[in-house]
This record gives C-alpha cells, sequence and structure tokens, in this order.
C-alpha cells in the first residue's frame, strides 16, 4: 500500500493500491515532510516533487482569495436581511422612527441604509483578509437581543 497525490488537484489519498493510479496524474509515494505546517493552498507541483510555492505565488493565491472574498462580503450586504427590514422601513411607512430621524447626517444615514455604500467602500479597500474580517465581523447578530 502506498500514499497517492494528485498533480493537478493535489487531492491526497492514503494507503492506496498503486496500480490504480495513473503516474501521469498521480505521484506515488511523495515526500511531503517539508511541507509540515505549509497551508495546502501555497503547495505546488514542480516535476515528481510537491514544494512550496514562492512568496510571489502566494501573494497571487492570497490575492485571488483576497478578491472572492471582498465579492461574496459585498453580496452579503446586498441581500442583508436587516438592512432589508431598513429599506422596506424607509419606503414604505413614512412615519417610522427611522424616516423621522432628523438632523444634519439624516440624508446620509438614509442614504447609507439604502445603498450601503460606505460598508463596501471599506470592504474593497481591505488590504488584506484580517483587515477584511475586521470590516465584516461575519457573527450571527439576533436584533431582538439587542
Amino acid at each position: 500500500m502506498a500514499n497517492v497525490i494528485n498533480r493537478t488537484t493535489l487531492e491526497y489519498r492514503t494507503s492506496v493500491s498503486t496500480g490504480r493510479f495513473d503516474t501521469a496524474d498521480w505521484i506515488i509515494n511523495p515526500d511531503l515532510s517539508a511541507l509540515s505546517g505549509i497551508d495546502k493552498k501555497y503547495w505546488k507541483v514542480v516535476g515528481d516533487t510537491v514544494v512550496e510555492m514562492t512568496q510571489p505565488e502566494k501573494d497571487a493565491v492570497d490575492a485571488t482569495d483576497l478578491a472572492a472574498a471582498k465579492t461574496a462580503r459585498i453580496e452579503e450586504v446586498d441581500n442583508n436581511s436587516v438592512l432589508a427590514a431598513l429599506k422596506l422601513m424607509l419606503s414604505v411607512d413614512p412615519g417610522s422612527n427611522i424616516n423621522s430621524f432628523d438632523g444634519p447626517f439624516a440624508g446620509t444615514f438614509r442614504s447609507e441604509i439604502i445603498t450601503g455604500n460606505a460598508l463596501k467602500v471599506s470592504i474593497n479597500n481591505a488590504a488584506n483578509q484580517t483587515a477584511l474580517d475586521a470590516i465584516t465581523d461575519n457573527r450571527d447578530v439576533d436584533i431582538l437581543e439587542a
């Protein structure tokens, strides 16, 4: 029995019969000891060896992941049920407390609820995943508990 790793997907299988795996697609008994503690997303295949990506390659992976995370977070803002409820209050009930909000920032407040633009700008400006997480803490909030 052997361990194998797919050259393209990096799928790793243990204790398999090697006769079932074409070496054009799979590396038989790869040595992964040098990759201990390295996130699998930073692995790549060079010849018959699995190695750690270079820093520029890691940076490219991180940039792609961050772009996808930003897109997902902006979609969450657009589909947020609390904001949707506030938007509905603004459009349907002119006498609601939120519509009677008055002050120098009332128009900005209403506009921000409707569009979420300030939050979206902050999301787009996040320099890395940590900054993005700080802006868009993904904890669920029950507005009835507040």
